[in-house]
């Protein structure tokens, strides 16, 4: 079976599924006769899907001897196909139907095996198992495994962070307690259960909680308190109209009537909880109706159908092995015989009684459940230990990161200052020598004539000004390359030597933590690197002069393109240009500019059909002329549309997108110097425009037949 074959198949059975009443007998069967045809198919694909199909469904009907064989039948197919994961579905479904079949041996058999090839991936599939078998142990009275396997089930669900599945291990661990007659420990287990079912909203845990609550209050004497929480169980149940639920409240009830001595309302409720359960096929819930209502009709003094209906509680008991309910039988016949006054029979229940309340509850199943418990415990407690350790080492790690960072900013600051003062004294005193020399030769010439001499004073003062602005930036800039290029570059060009070498020749042999670290520092010895030259072109854009030359726009894009040809080809990018205009303006200026916006509009692009668009728009926003660059990429969240221009911002982290932050920096101050402004437009997911004012002089080119190959698109973008 095919994909599509497979998905027409299962939406066919979603149909059938809504179209009919899952409860119709009529509407399994047609379900049966569809199914069959996919069993007596030639394809073992259809015929596994069609068994395991019909498994689950008449396991969810109850009719749990036809499902067997289904999950039989599926299981051997499974098998046979190797298709290992889909039998340990299989297997787990298995363990369903033996338990409601009460075939509780054959349950824990395949349970059990079924925990031994999970073991190892601690995944949903194993903490079911684990509360599954727990349940059958339950059933059987064997505590000291049903607590065991709870509380595996339950340390797997809270790794998982399954919430529901954690209430029901909750629920599962005060029944335990509950049957051994723990009743504080049950309504402790009970309320946990109780708050987690009412935060996510699952009313069927509230239901059982609220009666099971009101059980266990019943049996500590409190029949108020009781009633009070079997009468909220009640009245959701009648709410919610659930049958499972309004047989098990019903019995409570009756429980309370019969402690409060109303005989009459509490055979009322039993005789209802009765028929429910017969209906439902429950033979756990028929053990304990049959015990109360023969209680009441020996109270009301008809002790032989009293007597029928403890005997039918004990048969069943018996026959489902449920020892757990078995001890409130022989309790109830020792209890009620000895009013009768047939001692014999009642001092023989009572030996029965006492000698399966030793084996349910001794000291020695109480200090294992005891040690169970601790254990899980203890192992939560490391677990919270393990995981506070590493954000402490995480939090060391970032200390030291951070501290190392301001040394490194701390020591630049330092050898900068120390270089400026040395560069101020050794101008200030060649400026002192030229002042005495050029004074001298003013004193010589003042002797033959005035106005010469006073007019080279006046040139030379402004001469002299000018060239000190102009020698400052010149040997601030050259102070700049020089510290950039060399002073700084090669401490870290060696400190990245030796860390290659420690990492080529020390690898493995100082340990996994030595290699992340030494992989730590040769990674941000080149983003330092990278970092270096960025902020020396920002620098150099401070201090270049501004040469105001005829530049063409369109030029200058397709210059961009070749630059950038390798990228566009990578990630198939759609590259749309308008017919751009021609500027008064520095050419390697505007280069840069248009190079770092497009080269950001690839970067931030994951979509399989990036698309960059470049054009004008002319009167917009107020301005005559605004240039654009649009995308289609991941966008920018509008609350930061001013910090992304700021340098050393950074909006994604290091390991999503490669970068040092003076990008738009840069793009922002070559804008400035031409009396622009630049802004932002974006929608996270759907792209960014950045657009830009020059005011500076323009004019249109023309479109020729080059322009027919350079321009996607030659249009202006209005």
């Amino acid at each position: 079976m095919n994909l599509s074959q497979k998905i027409i198949f299962f939406i066919f059975l979603f149909s059938f599924f809504i179209g009919t009443n899952p409860m119709n007998a009529n509407s399994l069967d047609s379900l049966e006769n569809v199914l069959r045809s996919k069993i007596t198919g030639n394809n073992v694909d259809e015929q596994l899907d069609a068994y395991f199909e019909l498994g689950k469904e008449y396991l969810l009907h109850k009719e749990t001897d036809k499902a067997l064989d289904y999950l039989l039948a599926a299981e051997s197919l499974a098998e046979k196909l190797k298709k290992y994961e889909l039998r340990l579905e299989i297997v787990y479904k298995l363990g369903v139907c033996y338990n409601a079949q009460h075939d509780y041996d054959k349950a824990i058999e395949v349970l059990t095996q079924l925990i031994k090839d999970l073991t190892g991936t601690n995944g949903k599939e194993l903490g079911d198992a684990c509360y599954r078998l727990a349940k059958v142990y339950q059933v059987k009275g064997n505590n000291e495994l049903a607590f065991d396997y709870h509380f595996r089930a339950l340390q797997i669900r809270e790794e998982q962070g399954d919430r529901k599945g954690i209430a029901r291990s909750h629920y599962q661990v005060g029944g335990i307690h509950f049957f051994q007659g723990n009743y504080h420990k049950s309504i402790e287990y009970y309320e946990k259960c109780l708050k987690i079912a009412k935060e996510i909203n699952s009313e069927v845990l509230e239901l059982s909680c609220y009666g099971a609550i009101g059980g266990a209050y019943s049996r500590l004497g409190d029949v108020d308190l009781s009633l009070e929480y079997n009468m909220k169980a009640y009245e959701i149940t009648i709410a919610s109209n659930r049958k499972s639920g309004l047989a098990y409240i019903s019995f409570n009830l009756g429980d309370n009537y019969q402690t409060l001595g109303d005989v009459d309302k509490a055979l009322k409720y039993f005789n209802q909880a009765h028929k429910l359960y017969i209906e439902s096929n429950d033979r756990w819930g028929q053990i304990g109706s049959n015990k109360s209502i023969g209680e009441i009709h020996i109270t009301k003094g008809n002790n032989k159908e009293g007597l029928e209906y403890l005997n039918k509680s004990l048969e069943i008991a018996q026959s489902l092995g449920a020892r757990p309910r078995l001890l409130d039988v022989y309790k109830s016949f020792a209890r009620n015989l000895e009013d009768m006054g047939d001692y014999k029979k009642a001092n023989w229940y009572y030996k029965e009684f006492l000698s399966l309340k030793d084996s349910l509850v001794n000291e020695a199943t109480l200090q294992k459940m005891s040690d169970t418990k601790m254990q899980y415990e203890i192992s939560s407690k490391e677990k919270a230990i393990q995981k506070r350790d590493t954000q402490l080492q995480e939090t060391y790690r970032n200390f030291l990161i951070v501290g190392l960072l301001f040394l490194l900013v701390f020591l630049y600051l330092m050898y900068a200052k120390y270089k400026t003062q040395a560069k101020n004294n050794e101008l200030q005193r060649e400026q002192n020598q030229k002042i005495r020399q050029q004074n001298d030769q003013l004193e010589e010439a003042h002797l033959i004539q005035m106005e010469t001499n006073q007019l080279l004073k006046t040139q030379n003062e402004q001469s002299l000004v000018q060239n000190e602005k102009l020698e400052r930036k010149n040997e601030e800039l050259k102070r700049f390359a020089y510290i950039a290029s060399h002073d700084l570059k090669e401490p870290l060009r060696n400190i990245g030597s030796f860390a290659t070498l420690l990492k080529r020749r020390f690898k493995g042999q100082l340990g996994s933590d030595a290699d992340e670290y030494i992989d730590f520092i040769t990674t941000n010895v080149s983003r330092m690197y990278d970092l270096l030259h960025e902020v020396l072109m920002y620098s150099k854009l401070e201090n270049e002069e501004i040469i105001h030359d005829w530049v063409s726009i369109n030029e200058i894009v397709q210059t961009v393109r070749e630059t950038l040809r390798g990228k566009i080809m990578e990630q198939n990018v759609q590259f749309k240009v308008a017919n751009l205009p021609e500027v008064q303006g520095h050419r390697s200026h505007l280069l840069q500019l248009f190079q770092n916006l497009v080269s950001n509009s690839i970067k931030y692009n994951q979509k399989e059909n990036p698309l960059v668009e470049v054009g004008i728009k002319e009167n917009f926003e107020g301005h005559d002329l605004v240039y654009f660059v649009k995308d289609n990429g991941i966008g920018i969240d509008m609350e930061f549309k001013e910090r992304v221009f700021e340098i050393f911002k950074r909006l994604h982290g290091k390991d999503e997108f490669e970068g040092t932050g003076v990008g738009l920096a840069i793009c922002k101050k070559i804008v400035m110097q031409n009396n622009g402004d630049i802004w932002v437009e974006s929608e996270i997911g759907k792209g960014s425009t950045f657009y830009f004012t020059l005011n500076i002089n323009t004019k249109m080119a023309e479109a020729n037949s080059a322009d027919a190959e350079m321009f996607v698109e030659g249009v202006n973008f209005n």
